[in-house]
């Protein structure tokens, strides 16, 4: 019977230089493509693995800051495209119901892609929020930033005729 010994490599496996640059582009061209509803080159696993090798080399605080920054990026475009082209008052509810619908199904998707990052990181690192509580405070924020918004969605839901003011004579 042979004998297996293992050595250890003498010198240290590096990462190659542009490591960094070159995984996060690939994952951040998926966030785009997931926010324009394009496939991408990349299978989801390969994605999920290239957020899993940067997290196991300790890039898991820049990736995690990348992605709230490209999410807040694409969820501004959204709203602010939605507000833009709404006139009508009931169409902009309408309009508001898809891009919320689209936003959870956005988030969802990258918080699949993203999934060892949510787990290894933001949630095991306090005062860091997990994706999908990321995406929902971008959301709202972006709803608040945006004074026209609170009108619109005021006076969409009363020509709607959602709700029925009475008045009472105190």
């Amino acid at each position: 019977m042979k004998k297996l010994t293992i050595k250890p490599f003498k010198k240290k496996p590096k990462l190659p230089e542009d490591f960094e640059q070159r995984t996060w582009a690939m994952l951040q061209n998926s966030v785009t493509c997931v926010y324009t509803k394009k496939a991408t080159s990349e299978s989801k696993e390969e994605l999920y693995r290239a957020v899993e090798d940067m997290c196991m080399h300790n890039l898991g605080k820049k990736l995690y800051d990348n992605l709230r920054l490209e999410c807040e990026k694409e969820i501004n475009h959204s709203i602010d495209t939605m507000i833009s082209k709404s006139n009508d008052n009931t169409y902009f509810l309408s309009s508001m119901d898809e891009v919320w619908q689209n936003h959870c199904q956005q988030m969802n998707t990258i918080r699949n892609i993203f999934l060892y990052l949510d787990r290894s990181y933001a949630i095991a690192t306090l005062g860091i929020h997990s994706l999908w509580d990321v995406g929902l405070h971008l959301f709202r924020s972006r709803l608040e930033s945006r004074a026209d918004v609170e009108t619109a969605l005021i006076v969409g839901l009363l020509a709607s005729g959602m709700y029925n003011i009475v008045f009472v004579d105190l």
